[in-house]
């Protein structure tokens, strides 16, 4: 195999394929793999060696090396007559303009779910089940489903669900139910889960409407917003600078497959979220980013249930004074995606430990990663690290 990075921006790209596939965008009943050779359109790009990470990575780079050439230009019909269909490139296409989560290309069913155009849109959701309720925000949004930034690990595919949506304007809320459909895994948890939506005749109008409003919103809320790489100023600056500035706004920030989000007004923290993480917990682990992107807006949607107030500069300093005590928690060295076993022998037969390692030897046999462990513990991470770190050291957990 060999990976091939494209040496022009996506926005760039897109639109010359835009211009290359005009004409051929309509609906069409062929199949995805033609006879029928296409039009060849040469687009500039240098080999990488796989492990490849791209620009600003710390991580060595890789790129044409000595020797290497790209050689004659290779027609469509040479490739044993294969010849990619112009509507999947173009899904692709918009996925990646978009940031969004879609990894592969979509079969016939995933296409007939997203036949309503997608958009990127966050404002609050409350996910029911029978079992419990969950928060969170959308990440894009259409008439057929939607993706959600929450900590869905009990969430299996095929799940029941009611989608409770709020309306960014008159905060008006809007319920339909739906299936799980997709899970996004990442550093020993889910980050996001997706829904489609199971809609009636009756629904389907009332949630094209409601769709239409959140994406208009979810627009003009970029056009007046800032955005930009979280490595340009970090995080702890950010905040402060855009906290002293304005008097109310939003930062949703993201890191690979995570969303948090950070809000605030008239100098107070009004709420912090990271998957099942709330208030300084959140905005500590938010803090920790060193890179991701971020977006900016003047505007806070009302939770629910909003953190206790606090200042925005206290919040901040108690975020920091918990990342600096984690850095410094030694000991035992183990992935996020660790699971551990406890020896129940040794269990029973040691003294009767502290709360949080109560906690973590319970969540532990219940086969949670670590991850898990110290997003679902409420107490600061150092603390409950430093509890995993002494268990191990004792023998009552070994990490698998």
């Amino acid at each position: 195999a060999v990976a091939v990075q494209f040496l022009e921006h996506a926005s760039d790209l897109r639109a010359r394929l835009h211009e290359h596939l005009e004409g051929a965008s309509e609906e069409t009943t062929e199949p995805a793999v033609s006879s029928e050779p296409q039009d060849e359109l040469e687009v500039e790009a240098e080999y990488t060696e796989p492990g490849y990470v791209g620009n600003g990575s710390t991580e060595p780079e890789y790129g044409l090396r000595e020797g290497d050439s790209f050689g004659e230009p290779v027609e469509f019909d040479e490739l044993d007559d294969l010849a990619v269909d112009p509507g999947e490139l173009e899904h692709v296409l918009k996925d990646v303009e978009g940031e969004l989560l879609d990894e592969d290309l979509a079969t016939p069913a995933q296409d007939e779910r997203r036949s309503g155009p997608r958009g990127r849109a966050s404002v609050p959701v409350q996910l029911a089940t029978t079992d419990f309720q969950l928060d969170g925000r959308t990440r894009d949004l259409s008439e057929s489903g939607v993706l959600i930034s929450a900590d869905a690990t009990e969430l299996p595919l095929g799940k029941k669900v009611k989608v409770r949506l709020q309306s960014p304007n008159s905060g008006d809320p809007i319920e339909v139910s739906g299936r799980v459909s997709r899970r996004v895994e990442t550093d020993g948890t889910v980050a996001a889960v997706g829904v489609e939506f199971e809609a009636s005749d009756g629904e389907s109008d009332v949630i094209a409407e409601y769709v239409q409003e959140v994406q208009a919103d979810a627009a003009e809320r970029r056009e007046t917003g800032i955005s930009g790489p979280i490595e340009e100023l970090g995080m702890p600056n950010l905040i402060q600078v855009l906290g002293s500035t304005s008097a109310k706004g939003t930062l949703i920030a993201t890191r690979g497959e995570e969303e948090g989000v950070i809000a605030f007004e008239s100098g107070l923290l009004r709420y912090a979220r990271l998957g099942s993480l709330r208030s300084i917990k959140a905005l500590s682990r938010l803090l920790a980013w060193e890179q991701g992107r971020f977006e900016f807006s003047s505007n806070v949607d009302a939770l629910e249930e909003e953190d206790e107030p606090q200042s925005l500069e206290v919040a901040i300093l108690e975020a920091v004074r918990q990342m600096d005590e984690c850095g410094r928690v030694g000991g035992v060295t183990v992935e996020m995606t660790t699971t551990f076993q406890v020896d129940g022998d040794a269990r029973s037969q040691g003294a009767e430990g502290s709360k949080i390692e109560q906690a973590v030897l319970d969540l532990a046999e219940a086969g949670f990663t670590l991850r898990r462990l110290i997003d679902v513990i409420p107490e600061p991470d150092a603390e409950i690290l430093g509890a995993v770190n002494a268990l191990v050291d004792l023998g009552v957990l070994t990490p698998n």
